[in-house]
């Protein structure tokens, strides 16, 4: 145990955030000692309780454990938790006797004062596969009792809902057997009676079950093993199923700060071997092969497009794109997806190469426009793993000439623009996800392409009536699709009607319609299960527009909701008990955040700033650059986890980052400004000399060899240029 290390919290890190000795994801909540740059064995765990409450898609997960001291001495420690791309922390609370630290999220401007005013550097370095928090002067043979919540959407595949809680707990760790010391309570809430589940690693056995409603707990009368814990539950049907739940208006704003009504619209599709017609789909494959997508990134995309290939029908037609400045087809027309031209396809894919910067309109906007006669419903799927300039403009223009285009985007590391891609699929219509560890870029690229392998219902829309205010998420309404449940929700004024009508188009044209009753349900917090995806979407709608409007409301419901976002994050601080109380009546009731700055009024001593969004705007310097994405299993070490004075957490370099990036771009800019008249000139030169020259193939062979090995000496300048600036920086 002493040899193992977890979440980057330990050993010396390379420039882009990875750790050259392999830090590893935790396999489950841990409590590990820091001394003198170095972390010791994970301290004895005695007793660990999860609770899990499963609403359809999305499961609330809360962990309460206790661990004592066991080295005779006063201690500082980290709070280690295994997270996923889809888990959202919402709160910590750590009780060591008299002495308790709470968690609250705050927009990034007040973030970035505690930071400021501990004279450490700024704070934000998000790792993609650890939650961390540290915890300073643990006292000698002091009990500690931490309590962690968060929510997560489920994967869905094979018809079923998959859930999955970290509990391989190490050898050694646990105080006593784990059938005394671990208890596990799961309610699935599936608002329907067809439901089934199963769990392939515990024993359960069930408590309770009613009409929509089972509720689980551990069998503790038999063996545990020291495992994940994994439960699939399935909506049984062998048709269209649509339930719509209700929470009313809040009457006051105490509890909230928006105090509309909310419902969400949950569509499951039917098994697939009930199945009988199909969509014909036509599909282009639009992969990234610019110089930063160099080696893992660019063989899993490889892999992946495999994967996709391998999944399309004998109905469908397809091609594929590889674009960087410039782009190729692997044929200029959709051909029929027959196991020969599948095959020789694939063949075609394992020729790419990474090399070039990045243009994304001119592959999307040619696919588009290919694809306005196409056969079937058509699809683009984007890979990328870089951001441009004229993201906005991308945006903009496949809402005025998208038509009838579904696009799916996948991003890969820390420098693609999220919420661009985003917002592209939510125009188009489609699904969106992002990759950040190198590990994780086949998995889910090809559970996205699995997810759209099989439409069962295009056009969605739903009739609501009577209602003057209402929000909707997404808008527009995507596919149901075989391999992805629909959840649809919003906000509103007034009274909701008893009812709403779901309509669509099936396969063969014949038009679909269903009325669907709302209903309430006691157990299912609709606001708290659609917050997330309205998150994500105002997010994403303020950076399009602009909006400072729309940004403070993703704000103020970041912080209401306590679930942190790309404008927001999470602190912690020890709590002032009295000046919490004193607050608490001040507001009326414990359902509203503090104020802004509530978290240094409440705290004792320091604040420690927390990275806790993995979503982000990219990073267009380092693109134009060809900066490799840098994925890794870890960001981040812990020498930036305590410092010196009030334990601030360093959460990397922000200040010194954005200049970089700024020197980065401008450089970039007029570079590739160069770039692009030298590559003008190289080709008037080319044309003048397939005209003067007999062997005029060869002649623009030559040149154009020329000019890529250009254009590659120039990508190296301004990534040299990026890392000067950052050097004098750093020296001033």
């Amino acid at each position: 145990m002493d040899g193992a290390r977890y979440g980057g919290i330990d050993g010396d890190n390379n420039d882009d955030g990875s750790s050259s000795s392999g830090p590893q994801r935790p396999p489950c909540v841990l409590l590990v000692p820091f001394k003198d740059g170095l972390q010791g064995a994970p301290f004895p765990m005695n007793t660990l309780t999860v609770r899990v409450e499963c609403h359809t898609t999305t499961a609330f997960v809360s962990m309460e454990g206790t661990w004592r001291n066991p080295t005779g001495e006063k201690t500082d420690v980290i709070l280690i938790l295994p997270t996923t791309h889809e888990t959202s922390l919402t709160s910590v609370v750590i009780q060591m006797g008299a002495r308790v630290v709470e968690t609250m999220v705050v927009p990034l401007d007040e973030a970035q004062t505690y930071a400021t005013e501990q004279n450490n550097l700024p704070f934000e370095r998000y790792h993609p596969d650890t939650f961390r928090l540290p915890i300073k002067g643990l006292a000698k043979n002091e009990e500690i009792r931490v309590s962690v919540n968060y929510f997560e959407k489920l994967e869905f595949h094979e018809g079923s809902y998959h859930v999955v809680i970290p509990l391989a707990i190490p050898f050694g760790v646990l105080t006593g057997p784990p059938e005394q010391s671990l208890k596990v309570f799961v309610h699935i809430n599936c608002a329907t009676p067809y439901c089934k589940w199963g769990s392939s690693s515990h024993p359960l056995i069930t408590r309770h079950q009613s009409e929509g409603r089972i509720e689980l707990e551990s069998d503790n009368s038999q063996a545990w093993n020291l495992t994940d814990f994994r439960l699939s539950y399935t909506i049984c049907t062998d048709e269209i199923l649509a339930s719509l739940l209700l929470e009313p208006a809040i009457p006051d704003t105490i509890q909230s700060y928006d105090p509309r009504g909310t419902f969400a619209l949950f569509v499951s599709p039917p098994v697939v071997s009930s199945v009988s017609a199909y969509f014909g789909r036509s599909v282009v494959f639009i992969v990234d092969k610019s110089g930063s997508m160099s080696g893992e990134p660019m063989e899993a995309a490889k892999n992946a497009l495999v994967f996709g290939l391998d999944r399309l029908a004998a109905t469908d037609h397809f091609t594929i794109i590889a674009f960087d400045n410039s782009f190729v087809y692997y044929k200029p027309d959709l051909e029929r997806a027959t196991q020969e031209n599948i095959e020789a396809a694939k063949q075609w894919v394992r020729t790419i190469h990474a090399g070039g910067l990045t243009d994304i309109m001119t592959p999307l906007s040619d696919a588009i426009q290919k694809l306005e006669t196409a056969l079937g419903v058509p699809y683009v799927f984007l890979i990328t793993d870089g951001a441009v300039r004229d993201e906005r403009l991308i945006c903009q223009w496949v809402k005025e000439h998208g038509g009838p285009v579904r696009v799916m985007t996948f991003g890969i590391g820390p420098y693609c623009n999220a919420f661009f891609l985003k917002m592209l699929a939510e125009i188009g219509r489609g699904f969106s996800d992002v990759a950040l560890p190198s590990n994780k870029i086949y998995k889910q690229i090809t559970q996205l392409l699995a997810m759209a392998e099989t439409p069962i219902l295009t056009d969605v829309k739903i009739g609501i009536t009577g209602l003057h205010g209402c929000e909707v998420y997404p808008f527009p309404i995507p596919d149901l699709f075989c391999g992805a449940p629909l959840v649809i929700s919003g906000k509103f004024e007034g009274v909701f009607p008893p009812a709403v009508t779901l309509v669509g188009t099936l396969p063969g044209g014949s038009p679909f319609e269903r009325v669907v009753p709302a209903n309430r349900s006691p157990f299912i917090p609709v606001n708290k299960v659609f917050v997330k995806q309205r998150l994500d979407l105002l997010t994403a709608q303020a950076w399009l527009t602009s909006s400072e409007e729309i940004r403070r409301e993703v704000v103020e419901l970041s912080c209401s909701e306590s679930v942190p976002c790309a404008h927001t994050t999470m602190v912690a601080y020890e709590v002032n008990p009295k000046a919490k109380e004193a607050r608490r009546n001040k507001q009326g009731g414990p359902g509203k955040r503090a104020a802004i700055g509530g978290a240094a009024a409440l705290a004792v001593g320091g604040v420690v700033v927390l990275g806790a969004s993995a979503m982000h705007f990219g990073d267009i310097g380092a693109t134009i650059s060809n900066i490799g994405s840098g994925l890794s299993d870890g960001l981040g070490g812990v020498s930036d986890v305590f410092a010196s004075a009030g334990g601030t957490l360093l959460n990397g370099l922000e200040g010194a980052g954005s200049a970089v990036i700024d020197g980065a771009e401008f450089l970039g800019s007029n570079i590739a400004t160069a770039v692009e008249a030298v590559g003008d000139g190289i080709q008037d030169v080319a044309e003048g000399c397939c005209t003067l020259c007999s062997d005029a193939a060869g002649c623009c062979s030559g040149i154009g060899d020329g000019c890529g090995d250009g254009c590659s000496d120039l990508a190296e300048i301004v990534k040299s240029a990026a890392a000067w600036v950052g050097d004098l920086l750093f020296d001033q």
